[in-house]
């Protein structure tokens, strides 16, 4: 059986075939993190831009029923580039008196415009069992982390190749009075 990959070269087809077929499978051999580490690499010699700082400005109790508490979680995002960077998604949980009692995820859609701030609101709530009986204060400790999406080409090509956003994270605790 001939080969027709080494037509072209009859001199030696035995290292031409074998050549061939290594450049082929290494080629093929080739994954989505051997890409992103070249993007990635491509990506910081290429792009200078600092992430955004996400900090938390309030946390106010709204609505105070007999069963929760709802919570209005003020974050204030920096932008200190001289472009646009645009917000994605806040991913955050709240322990109330040290016990789990929130996780949420909301989606910012909102672009932060260069060297300018944004105050963005997300909400929680707070089931009432979980403030210690007979007190108006709860202690409280929030964390969490905004994905966003870096600006440059090669940021919009490590989306495509589906690896994920960047992130920043964030985290306050207190007191919340919770009458």
């Amino acid at each position: 059986m001939k080969n027709h990959q080494c037509d072209r070269f009859q001199a030696r087809p035995q290292t031409c075939c074998t050549t061939w077929h290594g450049v082929h499978s290494s080629v093929h051999g080739l994954n989505k993190f051997t890409v992103a580490l070249v993007a990635c690499l491509l990506l910081v010699g290429c792009t200078t831009y600092q992430a955004p700082r996400v900090s938390v400005a309030s946390i106010e109790v709204k609505e105070s029923t007999a069963e929760a508490l709802v919570l209005s979680v003020t974050l204030d995002v920096e932008n200190v580039n001289d472009v646009p960077i645009e917000l994605h998604q806040f991913h955050y949980g709240l322990t109330a008196s040290g016990a789990p009692a929130f996780n949420g995820r909301w989606a910012a859609q909102a672009t932060v415009g260069p060297g300018l701030t944004s105050s963005l609101t997300v909400p929680a709530v707070i089931r009432r069992e979980q403030v210690p009986a007979g007190g108006s204060m709860a202690d409280y400790r929030l964390s969490g982390r905004m994905t966003y999406t870096a600006p440059g080409y090669w940021a919009q090509a490590m989306l495509d190749l589906g690896l994920p956003r960047p992130a920043v994270s964030f985290a306050d605790q207190g007191r919340l009075d919770s009458r």
